[in-house]
């Protein structure tokens, strides 16, 4: 049973996914609290960095095993797979694991995505629950999310059973059971959906440095070093990722005559044979990375994108499947980005899209002026975050 004033961060997935919950981590470990992190083995390094105590969900293996669903994800089929046969058997392991380390006094900080074995646990011990919505696209689609817990809905109230709670009658009000949800965006970036049915507390972009910031692979470094500002091409830190996309972006950034770096979570997803002025290598510390490149190739996943922002860098979108098209539609109305749909992914259109995005001065001026936003932003977002939860969670 965890002490009172306890906090347990519980999110598995990419790093997009895990690290902007490490910031929130980070700013209550700050304020006293002890915090544990309930993730996938992966992150146990980032957690031991700042001073989180960490509890696995998986092992190596299981992570990578993981990963290899992301090449199902783009089908219909292949997201009922994965839901059948990881989210909800995940479902049951995480609750059994989170009992061992909440009770009625802890707070537990959750990724929208991931916070249903978050929701079971807070109802059966009394903990309080604060979920965050990463993007606009994620908080406009609870209806989505509500049909996959009533397909579901057997097992997991099996999973309820086991632990003394009755069949859930109205799994709307369940996925929206936390006591506060956050929104991670400024006003700027997107407004509020009305289409969501929980009241969004926002609180700007959540980004960690120190996750952010390990060593990078030494080859990457002389790299950098040995000529121009490359282009960086990341297609995330996970498998879910059209097989064309890093063979694309590296033929454009060949024949715009531009350096290109790719940073990819597994060599096997890079072509063998990529164009001389383009190197591979395995992932990259962006806060440390970003701030050297000249614009960044990318999927639209929240990590890189906000990174980005952050870094004042110039982003070419190929964007597909998730929320991904829609970060990247609200990036390029800021001016800091242009999008391609998959149907324009060949290399010639990349080509001219990245050489148009480059020319642009009116790009530039756009990129330095919400980096700057972000810059003087004042009290950084987990702060307000942090403030808000406490101030949420403190009522009976």
């Amino acid at each position: 049973m965890a002490p009172a004033g306890d906090v347990v961060v519980h999110v598995w997935g990419s790093a997009g996914d895990v690290f902007p919950l490490l910031e929130i981590g980070k700013e209550l470990r700050g304020r006293g609290h002890a915090v544990t992190l309930v993730s996938n083995a992966v992150f146990e390094s980032c957690a031991r960095r700042l001073g989180f105590r960490f509890v696995a969900c998986d092992t190596p293996a299981g992570y990578r095993a993981f990963l290899r669903y992301g090449e199902q994800l783009f089908s219909d089929a292949g997201l009922a797979t994965f839901f059948d046969e990881y989210v909800v058997p995940r479902v049951d392991l995480d609750v059994k694991q989170l009992l061992d380390h909440v009770g009625p006094d802890t707070l537990i900080v959750a990724n929208s995505l991931t916070s249903w074995a978050s929701l079971i646990v807070a109802e059966r011990t009394g903990a309080r629950v604060v979920n965050v919505f990463l993007t606009p696209a994620y908080a406009s689609d609870i209806a989505s999310e509500v049909a996959w817990l009533e397909r579901a809905a057997a097992p997991l109230d099996a999973v309820r059973s086991a632990v003394g709670l009755a069949p859930a009658v109205d799994w709307l009000a369940f996925l929206t059971s936390a006591r506060l949800h956050l929104a991670a965006w400024p006003a700027w970036f997107a407004p509020i959906s009305p289409d969501c049915p929980v009241a969004l507390t926002r609180v700007g972009f959540l980004y960690n440095d120190e996750a952010e910031s390990v060593s990078a692979d030494p080859e990457a470094l002389r790299f950098l070093e040995a000529g121009e500002p490359p282009i960086l091409i990341s297609g995330g830190s996970s498998r879910f990722i059209r097989p064309a996309f890093y063979a694309t972006a590296a033929a454009a950034c060949a024949g715009s005559g531009h350096r290109g770096m790719i940073a990819a979570p597994e060599a096997n997803l890079v072509p063998a044979a990529l164009p001389g002025s383009v190197v591979a290598f395995p992932p990259l510390p962006f806060a440390d990375i970003m701030p050297r490149i000249r614009a960044v190739i990318h999927h639209g996943g929240y990590g890189v994108s906000v990174r980005a922002l952050v870094s004042g860098r110039p982003q070419l979108i190929l964007a597909s499947g998730a929320d991904r098209p829609d970060n990247g539609r609200r990036l390029e109305q800021l001016g800091v980005a242009r999008v391609l749909e998959e149907s324009d992914w060949d290399p010639g259109r990349v080509q001219a899209a990245l050489d148009d995005l480059l020319a642009s001065g009116s790009v530039r001026e756009r990129c330095a002026h919400w980096a700057n936003q972000l810059a003087l932003g004042g009290r950084s977002s987990a702060q307000g975050a942090v403030d808000a939860m406490l101030a949420a969670t403190s009522a009976p």
